[in-house]
C-alpha cells in the first residue's frame, strides 16, 4: 500500500501549518519579552503596544537578558531559532531538500517533525510561563480561562509547567524611588 503522507501536496499543507505555528511562537516571544518578563518600568501601554520589529533572535536574547533560563529550555529555543529560520529563509537551498523523490521527501519530512515538535514545546513552555505570571499578577482574561480548559492545554502546556517554573525574571536593581 502506498504512504499517503508521501506527496508534496500533504507536505506543503504540513508547511503551511507550520508557518501559522511560527506566527504563534513568534508573538508569544514577543509577549514573553515586552510583559511576562518585563521590568515593571517597562510595563507602559506605549511600550507593550509599540509595533515591534525585532528578529526573532533579538528577542531570544532580550529574553535571557530579562530571564533565567534552564540550559535545556535554552537549548531548546536556540534549536527552534535555527530551524525557523532554515524554515522561512533557506528551506528549498538545503542539500536534502527534494520533494521529487522519495529519499528526498523523507529528509524533508524529518526536518519538519522535529521543528514541529520542537516549535510546539517552546510554545507550550512559554504559554505556561505567561500563566504562572499572569497568576502572580492577579489577571487572567475570559479567553485565558476558556483556553486553560482546551485539549491543547490539557496535553501541551500542563506537562510544560515543571520546565516553565524554573524560567525566573531577573531581579534588577532598585530605583531612587526604591521600586524595582
Amino acid at each position: 500500500m502506498d504512504d499517503p503522507t508521501d506527496n508534496k501536496k500533504v507536505i506543503f499543507n504540513l508547511m503551511g501549518t507550520l508557518l501559522m505555528l511560527v506566527q504563534d511562537f513568534e508573538f508569544i516571544m514577543r509577549h514573553s519579552v515586552r510583559v511576562t518578563f518585563a521590568h515593571r518600568s517597562d510595563l507602559t501601554a506605549d511600550k507593550i503596544f509599540a509595533e515591534d520589529k525585532q528578529t526573532l533572535g533579538t528577542l531570544l536574547k532580550d529574553l535571557a537578558k530579562k530571564a533565567s533560563i534552564p540550559e535545556e529550555t535554552a537549548k531548546l529555543l536556540a534549536r527552534v531559532l535555527a530551524d525557523r529560520n532554515v524554515f522561512i529563509h533557506r528551506l528549498r537551498y538545503q542539500k536534502w531538500f527534494d520533494l521529487e523523490t522519495t529519499p528526498g521527501r523523507n529528509a524533508v519530512w524529518a526536518f519538519l517533525g522535529q521543528f514541529s515538535n520542537d516549535l510546539t514545546r517552546a510554545t507550550a513552555i512559554l504559554m505556561a510561563a505567561q500563566h504562572q505570571f499572569a497568576q502572580t499578577v492577579g489577571f487572567e482574561s475570559a479567553d485565558f480561562v476558556k483556553f486553560r480548559t482546551s485539549k491543547f492545554w490539557r496535553e501541551m502546556v500542563e506537562p510544560e509547567k515543571p520546565q516553565a517554573s524554573q524560567i525566573r525574571r531577573r531581579s534588577y536593581p532598585s530605583t531612587k524611588h526604591g521600586q524595582g
